[in-house]
């Protein structure tokens, strides 16, 4: 009996037709029924191993209720509206499927549709005119599910008609990479066998025979990222020379960028005693024998006992143990990486991706609706998305997939960007809370800017005339400097993500030498007010000033985070972690605790700038992020 994922449906005709095939079809074939693909929702799907995928458009009319004028013109007692095409219903479905499939693993296998008439007979089919809507091949009637003859015929004739297609072959491991997408507890042990691991670390203390690193290179060209240590130098020599045989033979000259077209390949071996490319490692380590007696492979980071021993191998070669760690953190954890400049920050995080979108169970199949990286600076931002293409470009180079390519485009589009164009997409999803509509811009105008600055500064002056009248001369700067200076303040604080509106006079404090007495004065009725009319001004133009959009999200995730819905990130990377201030921290936080509860973070920043002398948070950002209770994997390298 086949498996059969999805009991409820609340229409008879899908359930006979349902029913018919579980029972007809034995446990190789998978079958849900009701689900969306893009935003529509079919009415049965089944997998057929070794076979294909079919879907079917199931209709539960009765012939004498039926009246056909037209493919797309269905006369149907009971409904008020004319009927669509059946068949094109399933053709669309047919299509959105294989986008689907496509789109999460590089390639598809053969979708074909089929309709299916649970209340209506051969002849009555002819009778009524449906066969001008589906073909009879493609088309499933009363009696045929009530057969199992006849309905695994019929099934097999529009598999056969359609096999010539192009497609991947859905055999035992594309089968069950499907039902782990589709399923979130399915759990297939022999099936976990099938589906190859992210990465393999194999430790070899003796002489190692040829077949033992042909499997290590072969893994290589299938994308498995391998790391070796040898203690034999003709070891060490068999296995680059190998390895240099395969890129000449796979046509791939070797690097951190791989290339096509082989060249110059693995030079001066013999003066080596380590040596990396793209996803491949190798080390040479003298005493290693001493510290284990047999091979040892470990898989995807699970270490187990082996951790002392990796400790002195890190301390033996140059090979990083705490990028390894960070590389295969739990995907569960949120991770905080502490990290000097120079030490791989930005490997880890590729690295870090790389792990997520090839590990076996759970990866990343769709960068753009999974994955968010918030950096601080364009450049970094430009950078790591060069970064990651590269990476995957390499992917596909060394394995042929087209999956890679799937993901070079996801990167194009994923949301890697600074902080403040972040927030600014997620208050696109919020414009009933902002005042603002979907489609507002950003924008400044420093100049309007400069004309309400003049304006309350004119009156402020006023003011302060009417009981000094030698006040403008005892400024101790030019009128344009002191312009030029009180909207600098304002700046720096717009930097820190200060809500100028929400700063109390008692929370002014005074100024230090008492060069200028007045200067809370200044402040109060000139910078604050100028400000909030200035970008008042541009929201009136359904516009935003990228310097208010932080302050902003802040305040709407605190009463309609529910109404951000276009995030749906499974993990929110955050570099350069040392340059948020107290209200992008909060952010952050409010973020994963609402709209983000199943997100994980995964922070990077360079501890020893993470005390602030210009940004003004009350604890390093660090220190902060420590006290957050679901920060639980930290990493320094």
């Amino acid at each position: 009996m086949a498996i059969v994922v999805d009991h409820e449906s609340e229409y008879k005709g899908e359930r006979k037709v349902r029913d018919a095939i579980a029972e007809h079809f034995s446990d190789d074939v998978v079958i849900y029924n009701n689900r969306e693909v893009n935003g529509r929702e079919y009415d049965i799907c089944f997998l057929v191993k070794d076979v294909c995928v079919f879907i079917v458009e199931v209709k539960g009319w009765l012939a004498d209720k039926i009246n056909v004028h037209g493919i797309d013109d269905i006369e149907v007692e009971g409904y008020a509206e004319r009927q669509k095409s059946p068949k094109k219903q399933a053709k669309s479905y047919c299509i959105q499927y294989f986008t689907k499939l496509k789109k999460q693993f590089g390639t598809s296998p053969l979708v074909v549709d089929l309709v299916a008439y649970p209340f209506i007979t051969k002849e009555q089919y002819y009778e009524s005119h449906l066969n001008i809507i589906s073909e009879e091949q493609f088309t499933l009637f009363k009696e045929e599910l009530e057969n199992q003859t006849s309905l695994k015929k019929k099934f097999q004739m529009a598999f056969d008609t359609k096999k010539a297609i192009p497609h991947a072959e859905l055999n035992a491991e594309f089968m069950s990479r499907i039902r782990r997408n589709e399923e979130p507890d399915y759990d297939d042990p022999e099936g976990e066998e099938l589906i190859q691991v992210y990465s393999t670390l194999s430790i070899i203390p003796d002489d190692a025979d040829d077949k033992q690193f042909k499997r290590i290179i072969a893994s290589y060209f299938k994308g498995i990222k391998q790391i070796v240590f040898v203690s034999k130098r003709s070891s060490f020599a068999t296995l680059l020379n190998e390895l240099n045989f395969s890129y000449k033979k796979e046509n791939i000259e070797p690097g951190d960028k791989l290339k096509v077209g082989y060249k110059k390949g693995i030079e001066s071996i013999a003066l080596r005693d380590s040596y990396r490319a793209f996803n491949f490692e190798v080390y040479l380590i003298c005493g290693l024998e001493k510290q284990c007696s047999e091979e040892i492979v470990i898989e995807e980071g699970q270490v187990g006992k082996n951790k002392e021993l990796l400790s002195w191998i890190a301390e033996h070669s140059y090979f990083n143990l705490q990028q390894y760690k960070v590389e295969h953190a739990s995907a569960d954890k949120n991770i905080l990486v502490e990290a000097g400049a120079g030490t791989g920050k930005t490997y880890s995080m590729v690295s870090r991706v790389a792990f997520l979108c090839n590990k076996r169970r759970g990866n990343i199949t769709s960068i753009e609706d999974e994955l968010a990286m918030v950096t601080f600076t364009n450049d970094a931002a430009i950078n790591m998305r060069v970064r990651l293409k590269q990476m995957f470009v390499n992917y596909y180079i060394l394995t042929g997939n087209e999956c890679y390519l799937q993901y070079v485009e996801g990167v194009e589009r994923a949301n890697i960007s600074t902080i403040h164009k972040f927030s600014l997409e997620l208050l696109r999803g919020a414009s009933f809370y902002t005042g603002l509509g979907t489609n507002f811009r950003i924008s400044s105008d420093e100049y309007n800017r400069g004309k309400i600055y003049d304006g309350y500064l004119s009156e402020f002056f006023r003011t302060q005339e009417e009981n000094n009248p030698n006040f403008i001369s005892g400024i101790p700067v030019p009128i344009y400097d002191l312009k030029k200076k009180i909207m600098g303040i304002a700046d720096h604080l717009f930097q820190k993500s200060i809500n100028l509106a929400d700063i109390k006079p008692e929370e002014m404090g005074v100024t230090v030498d008492n060069t200028l007495p007045y200067f809370s004065e200044l402040i109060q009725q000139v910078v604050f007010p100028a400000e909030i009319e200035y970008l008042s001004t541009i929201n009136d133009r359904n516009a935003m000033d990228l310097k208010e959009c932080i302050i902003l999200l802040n305040k709407v995730l605190d009463y309609a985070a529910d109404n951000i819905s276009n995030l749906k990130l499974r993990y929110l990377f955050v570099d350069e972690f040392q340059d948020t201030d107290d209200v992008q921290i909060e952010v952050f936080q409010k973020l994963q605790k609402t709209i983000l509860s199943d997100c994980r973070l995964f922070v990077v920043g360079d501890l020893k700038q993470s005390i602030y002398r210009f940004r003004g948070a009350r604890l390093s950002a660090f220190d902060q992020l420590k006290t957050y209770k679901n920060m639980t994997g930290r990493f320094i390298i």
